[in-house]
């Protein structure tokens, strides 16, 4: 499955983003998708298990409970696609910061520049 096929998905978007705060339980997991897209917890388990499969996360058994880490290599893939398009946005973001350091240099001086 490409990458985007992965992260097409809403549901298996927000569990990377839980899972880039730090390793999650699969109840704590499910808990907050349960919650957020009112789905059953075999199809928490489902995306999971895709984003295991793929490559997204780890899993690692402590006991009976499970822990899911994000996994980065991946992620790469994204960001090497993404990395064609960046010169859109930098452009932007770095007009954005000049502006903002004017405005701050404009407070600063009591709006005299």
């Amino acid at each position: 499955m490409h990458a985007f096929d992965i992260l097409g998905d809403p549901v298996r978007r927000r569990i990377l983003e839980l899972l880039a705060d730090g390793e999650q339980t699969s109840g704590a997991i499910t808990d907050v998708i349960r919650a957020e897209f009112a789905i059953s917890q075999p199809a928490v388990s489902q995306h999971l298990r895709v984003l295991r499969d793929n490559g997204f996360a780890s899993v690692r058994a402590e006991g009976t409970r499970r822990f899911y880490a994000v996994e980065p290599g991946p992620l790469s893939e994204v960001d090497a696609w993404l990395d064609r398009f960046r010169r859109f946005w930098e452009q932007h973001l770095d007009a954005l910061g000049t502006e903002l350091a004017r405005g701050k240099r404009g407070r600063r001086d009591g709006g005299k520049t």
